[in-house]
């Protein structure tokens, strides 16, 4: 999809042919379009190109980058700039001539004037615009200016060659390219058939060399060799990793699967290469060690420490007795209290609210 920039801050004396020039390093122009009024000595432009990748090429390029000591500004607009046309141009220049006779200056000159710089304006678009839609052969002139090549042909210059898609191989979907067919891959300028050693199968991949090693081997080179399955060990798919991998209850060491050493107490996880401790103890280094609970408490939901009954509170080692006083409860927790309704908390006892 085209995208059209807006580059400002231009010297008078720029050219069309100057910024197709200047923007076509980029990608291709589809159209230039200078402003027909120039502004406190400067001028804009309207330019088009071929895709939003290019004009973001262009941007990155030249915004804010010097042209004939000029600081220029580069960038993308949904509709172009408004501009004064020549009919509103030469209507505003009339209503100036108007206004000067009736202070007795010189109207005639400014009428001519008036006359003669939209249409000289104007012309340098159109002809450049002119010039930028030669369309050359095996190409389509696009809605907005500039043109493209049709499918099966590539753009080379200001012209549109054939794509030469060799044997096995089918246009891509952009149509200016070639791909390969399946179980076959790009090889210099042609397609050649992807060669399955033995113990392989072909992959139909976009990636890679086109073929994986059966289970049990690995690839090494251009061949699959059968991968080495220690003891307490089992093979699996060999496309990533060492090809093996140890039974529940061992784990790997220096390309071995060696036991995992369960302490009392505790149970294999869901790896079958850890244990955690069961429920009441705490791992302590390579051993579990049952968890203190004091009086008046018991474990917590996890299981690896506990919590004082109600109307207990702990104080880090042990559960004491919680002292409710008068005129309280204890409150949602069971391990602290709150007063009842009408009293109010004062230090650690219980006042009645003051009558209004």
């Amino acid at each position: 999809m085209s995208t059209k920039l807006y580059v400002s801050n231009l010297p008078l004396s720029v050219t069309a042919e100057a910024l197709i020039t200047r923007f076509c390093k980029f990608g291709c122009v589809l159209s230039v379009v200078l402003d027909a009024v120039a502004r406190a000595e400067r001028r804009g432009a309207l330019v088009e190109m071929d895709s939003r990748a290019s004009a973001q090429k262009a941007i990155a390029a030249l915004n804010l980058t010097d042209y004939e000591g000029r600081l220029l500004s580069v960038f993308a607009v949904s509709q172009p700039p408004q501009r004064w046309s020549p009919v509103t141009n030469v209507s505003f220049m009339l209503f100036a001539t108007v206004a000067l006779a009736a202070f007795g200056s010189a109207p005639a000159a400014h009428a001519q004037t008036a006359q003669s710089q939209p249409q000289t304006q104007s012309a340098r678009p159109q002809a450049a615009a002119q010039r930028a839609v030669a369309v050359p052969a095996n190409a389509t002139a696009r809605r907005y200016g500039g043109w493209a090549c049709n499918r099966g042909y590539q753009r080379t210059g200001d012209s549109c060659l054939a794509v030469v898609v060799p044997p096995h191989a089918y246009l891509s979907a952009s149509g200016d390219d070639w791909e390969c067919d399946r179980l076959f891959r790009k090889r210099n300028d042609g397609c050649e058939p992807v060669r399955v050693p033995a113990n392989a199968y072909a992959d139909d991949r976009s990636y890679g060399s086109g073929w994986r090693c059966e289970q049990g081997y690995q690839e090494n080179g251009e061949t699959c060799v059968a991968v080495r399955v220690p003891a307490n060990a089992f093979a699996v798919d060999s496309s990533f990793g060492s090809g093996w991998r140890c039974e529940r209850g061992f784990r790997e060491s220096r390309g071995a699967c060696e036991a995992v050493a369960v302490p009392a107490n505790a149970f294999l996880d869901a790896s079958g290469e850890r244990w955690s401790c069961i429920r009441g103890y705490l791992r302590d280094q390579q051993s579990c060690v049952a968890v203190a609970v004091p009086a008046n408490a018991y474990l917590n939901t996890a299981g690896s420490g506990w919590r004082c009954e109600r109307g207990f509170r702990s104080d880090g080692a042990s559960c004491n007795a919680l002292q409710v006083p008068s005129n309280a409860h204890l409150d949602y927790s069971g391990n602290s209290w709150e007063c009842d309704t009408h009293y109010r908390r004062i230090e650690e006892s219980c006042r009645a609210d003051a009558p209004l």
